[in-house]
């Protein structure tokens, strides 16, 4: 007679398995976790690239092409759900991610390899990658509007200009859209700066300057659609527009009349 026996595992003693085999335990996830996380990432390193899909509900796609020669397959692909490991820190499978901000996460993968430099000249072989990859897409969810009037300067011909500017950052590009009205003249141009202010990884910002100009023959408004680079940036902080005050807005001369076809005709008096 065969006897059979069951063992039940606790399940703190299951979890303490988990971490001493896996190395993390899974934390309860929330919808600050969902908001964080969902997205879609890319990035490279050493000419290579990966991507990174999660969907609101963190199912993932990861996606990497190998860093060395190997007779496996050139791209390793993982789907599965995604395991929040803490706050900012989940699991892709075996691969580990860390979000330094919202649209930079840090990977650690076990694929590939790489040379990891000794801090004498040379280096050492390495197992397994690290890595950047940033959000795609649109990554300021709003759309900022901004204008400024350009007042008058004390010299003759000038006017009052309206600039107004709507920007959205996309990934490693801003799009800036500037409508310019002027009610006092039709023909008329001028000039004004953008200044925009961008944040890297580390929270660290700059500001950069961009000059613009703009000239109309009608009274119609000045509408055009400028892209600027992020320049290695991962953040916009905001864009604004400043001006020269003797340059924002001139009224020009209107273009002369074109000539009447025909002789003039006028009317003799007899005396």
């Amino acid at each position: 007679m065969n006897v059979g026996w069951r063992y039940t595992l606790p399940i703190s003693a299951l979890a303490s398995s988990l971490v001493a085999w896996h190395g993390f335990a899974a934390v309860a996830v929330t919808d600050a976790h969902k908001e964080l996380f969902a997205g879609e990432y890319r990035g490279a390193f050493q000419g290579l690239k990966a991507s990174l899909t999660i969907t609101p509900d963190l199912q993932f796609v990861y996606s990497q092409e190998r860093g060395e020669v190997t007779r496996l397959s050139a791209v390793v692909k993982r789907e599965g759900t995604l395991v929040v490991t803490a706050d900012d820190t989940a699991r892709a499978g075996g691969v580990r991610l860390r979000w330094k901000t919202k649209n930079a996460v840090a990977v650690q993968s076990p694929y590939g390899s790489g040379i990891r430099a000794d801090g004498l000249g040379g280096g050492q072989q390495q197992l397994g990658t690290q890595f950047t990859l940033r959000r795609q897409g649109v990554q300021n969810r709003h759309k900022f509007t901004y204008s400024l009037t350009l007042p008058q300067s004390s010299e003759q011909d000038t006017c009052d200009a309206e600039v107004r500017i709507s920007y959205l950052q996309m990934h490693e590009r801003i799009r800036v859209d500037t409508t310019v009205t002027n009610d006092q003249c039709a023909a008329s141009s001028g000039e004004y700066v953008l200044k925009v202010r961008t944040r890297n990884d580390e929270g660290r910002q700059r500001t950069r300057e961009f000059a613009e100009s703009w000239s109309r023959k009608t009274d119609e408004p000045v509408e055009t659609r400028r892209f600027y680079d992020m320049d290695g940036d991962s953040r916009l902080a905001s864009v604004q527009v400043v001006t020269p005050r003797k340059t924002n807005c001139r009224c020009d001369a209107p273009e002369d009349a074109p000539p009447s076809d025909g002789a003039s005709e006028t009317d003799d008096k007899e005396g």
